[in-house]
């Protein structure tokens, strides 16, 4: 649901980037200081299959980081930790091919998930960026999902309508209707607009002086060329879901 989510709002805005689905890891970006992913062994298709969360949280714990790393994965099936390495991981590097920042990590042990950690730990040290995934009542997590993307009613229909599709058969690729794809991309705003009405809110942008007659670094962006980004970003995030819909020429 959360890279469903991601998708319709990358239609309006192609800045939207928070959550979603790269191959067989989910991706998460808190934008708070707090990042995560969890990769699972045979993608969102199958979601019994192994998997290894890894998660940073900039206000946790800090160990020696290497120390820190192994502590997380402590117990850790070694299979397991191959998905961490060749994928979870790869997300949490900040400065260099080495400097992987973990505060966080669990796997499955059968039909549940563990950690070297109790869970209280986890969650207070990035963990809790999945806080909407977790929830069993698909109805509880889209409002969490509502209020945290600021959906309108309309876009919050159209997410659980893709994702009771999805659910029923997760295994499958399926297309939207035409109708839907032109719905997507009506739903772009202008970014313009949007800085305007943040300017007189009292945004100032780079290159202005708070002098009302400066020019507006926004006023030179193309809009249609961010509206095309918008629905290319929204397509590949739906693609990687194996959900399709057609070009704008086949509308």
């Amino acid at each position: 649901m959360g890279g469903i989510v991601n998708a319709v709002m990358s239609a309006k805005d192609p800045g939207f980037g928070f959550r979603g689905w790269s191959r067989n890891t989910y991706v998460l970006r808190g934008g708070d200081g707090r990042d995560g992913a969890i990769t699972f062994a045979s993608g969102h298709w199958y979601p019994d299959a192994p998997l290894a969360g890894a998660f940073f949280d900039v206000h946790g714990r800090n160990f020696n980081d290497n120390a820190l790393l192994e502590h997380c994965f402590l117990g850790c099936p070694a299979y397991q930790r191959s998905l961490a390495n060749g994928g979870a991981l790869r997300y949490l590097l900040f400065d260099g091919p080495k400097d992987i920042q973990v505060t966080a990590a669990f796997w499955d042990d059968g039909d549940r998930v563990i950690a070297s950690d109790n869970w209280d730990t986890q969650l207070a040290n990035g963990v809790d960026l999945i806080t909407a995934e977790l929830m069993e009542d698909h109805d509880v997590a889209l409002a969490a999902f509502q209020a945290d993307y600021d959906l309108s009613e309309e876009q919050s229909a159209f997410v659980q309508s893709v994702f009771k599709r999805k659910l029923a058969r997760p295994a499958d690729y399926f297309e939207l209707s035409r109708d839907e794809a032109a719905w997507l991309e009506s739903t772009f705003e202008d970014p313009k607009i949007r800085y305007d009405q943040l300017d007189k809110l009292g945004f100032k942008g780079p290159d202005t002086d708070g002098n009302s007659n400066s020019p507006k670094w926004w006023h030179s962006i193309d809009t249609a060329a961010e509206a095309q980004k918008a629905m290319k970003q929204c397509r590949e995030q739906f693609a990687e879901m194996g959900i399709d819909f057609p070009e704008k020429e086949a509308l």
